[in-house]
């Protein structure tokens, strides 16, 4: 069988013009597929921060409610320190994990990634979460 660097081969060589427009069209193809990783390891990062929210949030309601009950131990401001600590935490999280992918996205920007807009509804989505987050912190600090 012929390869590429044979004069009889079909298939073009790494020089001509549509070998170069497939190494062109390959590199593309890598880029996008990058962003589209570094999108789906944001959308873990917002998995992660949600259950931190949830499990701190549940934390802090549920002792709540133990001391409110008949006969409950003096009131304990632990566990809803440990509550706001954990969404804290998510908080935290989710803003290192939405940095990261920003500057991923402008690092493959610079690579040509044309029409950068099309990955930015998940940075969107995670500043939203964010500002959950710091409603949910809020409103654990003042209870």
């Amino acid at each position: 069988m012929g390869d590429a660097t044979d004069p009889q081969s079909p298939l073009p060589g790494p020089q001509s013009a549509l070998g170069v427009a497939i190494r062109n069209e390959l590199e593309r193809l890598v880029t996008i597929r990058t962003a589209y990783s570094s999108e789906r390891s944001l959308k873990s990062w917002m998995r992660t921060t949600v259950s931190l929210y949830t499990f701190g949030f549940a934390v802090a309601k549920f002792f709540d409610y133990v001391a409110q009950q008949p006969g409950a131990v003096q009131d304990s401001v632990g566990p809803r320190w440990l509550g706001l600590a954990l969404v804290v935490l998510g908080i935290v999280s989710l803003v290192l994990g939405l940095v990261q992918y920003l500057q991923r996205l402008a690092t493959m920007g610079n690579l040509g990634l044309e029409h950068l807009w099309h990955y930015m509804l998940p940075a969107v989505a995670a500043a939203v979460l964010a500002a959950i987050g710091i409603a949910t912190a809020i409103g654990i600090s003042l209870n």
